[in-house]
Order: C-alpha cells, then structure tokens, then sequence
C-alpha cells in the first residue's frame, strides 16, 4: 500500500520543484535554449502526452481511494484500468493542441487532495503556507484546463522578456526555500502535543 507523504515529505518535494524550477530560470541565459524551451513546451507532444497520462493516472489513483459508495462501480481494477487506458488515448485524438498545458493543468489540480490530508491534524500554524500554495495551485490549474492560452501567453512572457524571467525565478527559489526550511522546522512531527 502506497503511504501518503508526511507534512515534511510535501514541504521538501514542493521547495524542491520550486528551487529547481526557480535556479533554472535564473540561471538561464538571456536568449537561447532557455527561451526556445518555453516557447516550444506548450505544443511539446511528446511532453503533453507523458504529462497528461499522469494527470489521468493520478485521477484514476484518486477515483479508487475516494471512500464513496457510488463509485463503488468504477472502483474495481477490472473497469478503472481499461477506462483509464481510453481516456488517456481519447485526449491524446481529441485535444493534441496545447496538451502539455492541460497535462500540466491536471497534475496542478490533483496534487492538493493528498497534500491536505497529510497537513490536516499537524498543529504549526506554518502548515498553512503549503496550503494557501496549494489552494493556488488548484484554482490556476483548473484555468489553465478551462483555458490552456494562459500557460502557453506565460511562458511566451517568461521567453520574451529576460528580467521577467529572472523575477520569476527569484520569487520561486525564494518560495522553495521557505518550504524547505518549513520542512526541516515547522513542519516537523509533534513528538509531545
């Protein structure tokens, strides 16, 4: 059985992507790789289609933890798997354009649901920063799939415009290592409540 990452696992994961994410874009140079990458990614279909498999694997995952008795049905392995199957290739046909932003607008959307329940009884009021984030997470991720054009007009932004791309890139090493500080502090079990 699969454990649920503990408060310091999630803090560490999430200032982790961010550092990397934010190290990447301040370590970018000017013009080159960095601004033919954020350009090409949102039409990218390969990554598209890696990204959107795991945003339906994750959905399936979540689909058969979800105690609810009417998805008692599409719970069982023999009707999930083959659905989840289908699915990933029906949006592989029917949505190529723009797949890497819904992939990414999936993964953004899924990620809260385990995050909370991991950070629900801890008693820091810190645990609060790892929630507002993912509160964020999911409202962008849910315009980005209602909206893919708002991943892709970003990223074109961040390629465009270098000084941008270097506040960018502050602001998310900054955010990592606040998570990851929380991580080795705030975020820590309660040995004596």
């Amino acid at each position: 059985m699969i454990q649920n990452p503990s408060p310091p696992q999630w803090a560490l994961l999430c200032g982790a992507l961010h550092a990397l994410a934010g190290l990447a874009l301040l370590l970018a140079p000017p013009a080159g790789g960095a601004t033919a990458l954020l350009r090409a990614f949102p039409r990218a279909a390969w990554a598209g289609r890696v990204l959107s498999a795991l945003a339906w694997a994750g959905a399936a995952w979540a689909a058969y933890i979800m105690p609810l008795d009417i998805l008692h049905v599409i719970q069982q392995p023999r009707v999930l798997l083959p659905a989840t199957a289908v699915l990933i290739l029906l949006t592989w046909w029917w949505t190529p354009d723009l797949l890497a932003c819904r992939g990414v607008a999936g993964l953004l959307m899924l990620f809260p649901c385990p995050l909370f329940a991991a950070l629900r009884a801890h008693p820091s009021a810190w645990r609060l920063a790892p929630i507002l984030f993912a509160y964020a997470a999911a409202v962008a991720g849910m315009a980005v799939m209602f909206s893919p054009h708002y991943l892709r007009r970003a990223l074109h932004f961040l390629a465009d415009r270098p000084a941008a791309r270097k506040i960018c890139g502050a602001v998310l090493l900054a955010m990592g290592a606040l998570f990851i500080t929380l991580a080795f502090t705030a975020l820590q079990p309660v040995l004596f409540p």
